[in-house]
């Protein structure tokens, strides 16, 4: 994962600039492809400063989807499970907040099989990274993507 080191990005201080694999509960997953804020159709994982992970999708730049993120736990009004945690536990700060790329979907797809894909690889990544509550920030899962 690397920053894109735009002027005005807000998201590259939440990024591990050349991180290229991360660990949970034991075990160490590698980033296949360079990756960036700037990326879209990203499965993305958010890792808090006590070590819970929500994995999300975006067919956006994950720099303007982990802004919606970023701005809601800041705000502390959002009944979402990611800023609802970071109000109870972390009072409204996002020190010790990382965000990082799990995969991108390349745009050799029509864009509804594209969009299924990245639907499918959310539920795929939620399920390897065991991020559902309890073991995790993730609270529902859409059971479609796997039908």
């Amino acid at each position: 994962m690397y920053r894109c080191n735009k002027a005005l990005c807000k998201t590259c201080q939440f990024v591990k600039h050349g991180q290229k694999n991360f660990t949970t509960k034991g075990k160490t997953y590698s980033f296949k492809e360079f990756y960036n804020c700037s990326t879209d159709h990203v499965i993305y994982c958010i890792s808090c400063p006590c070590g819970l992970l929500y994995v999300g999708r975006t067919i956006r730049p994950l720099r303007a989807r982990f802004g919606e993120h970023r701005r809601l736990i800041e705000d502390g009004k959002d009944k979402h499970s990611v800023p609802r945690h970071f109000l109870e536990y972390h009072q409204k700060s996002t020190d010790g907040l990382q965000v990082w790329v799990l995969e991108s979907i390349h745009n050799n797809l029509s864009e509804s099989d594209r969009f299924k894909k990245l639907c499918s690889q959310e539920t795929y990544w939620i399920f390897t990274l065991d991020t559902l509550s309890p073991g995790g920030l993730n609270e529902e899962l859409d059971i479609n993507t796997i039908l």
